[in-house]
């Protein structure tokens, strides 16, 4: 009887204790995958001279640091870029695609190069070997053949011309599209053709929707003073970082082109 009732009370201490256990559970633990960030493209911008189309899918553009070839189809070319010709400066955004091309992004034409008033000048002598629609020279020098890109300045400024086999002598600069662009030249059958710079102080007038400027000129009475200029973005954005106020006294640098026109090529506050 003794052994009956230790039995029957480890029975019972058996049962509660397996009910006072913490339940097992059987949910796996759920994992959170990691979010993926898709890296935005490098941009990269360059400048250079559009030397021509490789093939159906590539161009080629010259730099100072070298030639460069991007991805521009075809047939996409119209939506970048309308009318772009051999040898026109461009600027160009691209960036590196998953095949490890140049993809270009957009490239748009460069201003016509000019003539500025201040520069570092080399001195050529050469043969014309080919003279090209948009106002680009193959010179032959040294057995060696460049290309000279002609200022608006110069071709604005005389009807004389230049033709093949001509022996000329110039000064040019390289810019920063590296356009080797021609300051003047002296043609041994035509002379010399430079343009002829003139300044000006007065007063600044404002800008006008069709990107004429007017200056009131110093020492000519106010009702006949004003005087207007053609300005290219250049100047115009010159015009904004001077921040220049209606009546501002400035000194201007000009030419006059083959049309009659005041065409400004610099302005500064006085």
């Amino acid at each position: 009887m003794k052994h009956k009732l230790i039995m029957i009370g480890l029975a019972m201490v058996l049962l509660m204790a397996s009910c006072t256990q913490a339940p097992v559970t059987t949910t796996e633990p759920t994992t959170t995958e990691p979010t993926t960030t898709e890296t935005e493209e490098e941009i990269i911008v360059v400048k250079g001279v559009y030397t021509g189309r490789i093939d159906p899918n590539f161009i080629e553009v010259e730099t100072i640091d070298g030639n460069i070839v991007f991805k521009m189809h075809m047939d996409e070319e119209a939506d970048y870029i309308e009318d772009l010709i051999d040898y026109s400066a461009v600027d160009i955004e691209y960036f590196i695609n998953e095949e490890n091309q140049n993809q270009i992004k957009t490239i748009e034409k460069a201003d016509e190069p000019g003539v500025p008033l201040e520069s570092e000048a080399i001195e050529v002598t050469g043969t014309v070997a080919k003279y090209m629609d948009n106002h680009v020279l193959v010179v032959e020098s040294d057995e060696q053949q460049e290309f000279y890109w002609i200022p608006v300045e110069l071709y604005e400024s005389s009807d004389r011309v230049l033709d093949l086999g001509d022996n000329i002598k110039f000064n040019y600069y390289t810019d920063i599209y590296g356009r080797n662009v021609i300051l003047f030249f002296d043609n041994s059958d035509q002379g010399q053709i430079t343009p002829e710079y003139r300044t000006e102080t007065g007063r600044y007038n404002g800008i006008s929707d069709d990107n004429i400027l007017e200056i009131k000129i110093t020492g000519v009475p106010d009702p006949i003073a004003g005087r207007e200029y053609i300005v290219d973005d250049d100047v115009i954005q010159a015009v904004e970082d001077l921040d220049l106020e209606i009546d501002e006294v400035v000194k201007i640098h000009y030419y006059i082109n083959e049309a009659g026109d005041n065409v400004l090529v610099d302005i500064e506050k006085m």
